[in-house]
């Protein structure tokens, strides 16, 4: 039986092919419900504060009842002054308990926007660290295209959802500004058990095991929007390659991520990568990031 696997990246997170196909079937459709969309004025939340960075742990060992157990640190610098509040997306999630500074403060919440009342107010300039734990099933987009998966083995994430508003969909798992406007940071602890491997932005900084459990801890250290933010779990291996720059003689680390017994034809259905690297490199400049990623996934 022939396998139906998506290829997608984990550079910044792209997944363009079956998008553009679904967008063709999208304007065929009457969904004028879906295209008011209010990513403007969620912008304005950028002119308050600038997050800086998002450290999440997150613990994804529960495949029985596809809970997710999570624990977002937040900082970022207040854009003007008097800032007393703070405002979140998370979709449908159980807030444990929040923290501004390390202390505990009150929040309201409403399944979609979590407000936080801060510690300390906030003058122009200052910056702010709040910690949310959370747990819960996250979301899947009502198109059938975007949110958190987890199929037979497989758990990963897509980062935008055709039906959501706005289309960012960074808010199914871990707290943040889910909007086009807003880049930050990302450090990520992904929590597995031992049969199965956690994948991510940027680079693999350590691995260990706790407690019989896999933590594989990742840092991205370029500033990304949160629908590039993704994370992919499986009995993953990944073959690694290098792609040499022609521009700047740079070496950038490449990884082909699959189960084990895809891993050969999945190298060869790459032997144009470099090419298309050297021709993007040739259009746009040096490649910026820490490496190229692509891991399959069962969509």
């Amino acid at each position: 039986m022939k396998k139906s696997l998506l290829i997608l990246s984990i550079v910044l997170g792209s997944h363009l092919i079956f998008g553009q196909r679904f967008c063709q079937e999208f304007k065929k459709c009457n969904h004028t419900q879906y295209l008011n969309k209010s990513g403007q004025a969620d912008n304005l939340r950028s002119d308050t504060v600038d997050v800086i960075n998002y450290n999440i742990f997150l613990d994804i060992t529960d495949f029985t009842s596809g809970n997710i157990y999570g624990a977002t640190q937040i900082s970022f610098i207040s854009k003007q002054a008097f800032i007393s509040t703070v405002t979140f997306d998370l979709l449908e999630m159980t807030i444990d308990s929040v923290k501004s500074d390390g202390l505990s403060v009150f929040y309201n919440y409403d399944d979609t926007l979590l407000i936080i009342e801060l510690q300390n107010i906030l003058n122009q300039g200052d910056t702010g660290l709040v910690d949310i734990y959370y747990h819960g099933i996250p979301q899947q987009d009502a198109s059938g295209w975007g949110g958190w998966y987890q199929q037979n083995d497989y758990t990963y994430n897509l980062g935008v959802g055709f039906f959501a508003d706005p289309q960012n969909y960074g808010r199914v798992w871990h707290p943040c500004f889910d909007n086009f406007v807003e880049r930050a940071t990302y450090d990520i602890e992904l929590v597995t058990d031992q049969s199965k491997t956690a994948y991510s932005n940027g680079i693999l900084m350590d691995t260990v095991t706790v407690n019989g459990d896999l933590h594989s801890i990742w840092s991205m250290q370029s500033p990304i929007p949160t629908y590039l933010a993704t994370v992919a779990i499986a009995p993953y291996t990944h073959v690694n390659q290098s792609y040499v720059s022609n521009l700047s003689n740079d070496s950038v680390p490449v990884q082909q991520i699959s189960k084990p017994a895809d891993t050969v034809n999945f190298k060869n259905s790459f032997i144009h990568l470099f090419d298309a690297m050297d021709v993007f490199e040739n259009k746009y400049g040096p490649y910026l990031w820490d490496k190229v990623g692509f891991y399959l996934v069962p969509f």
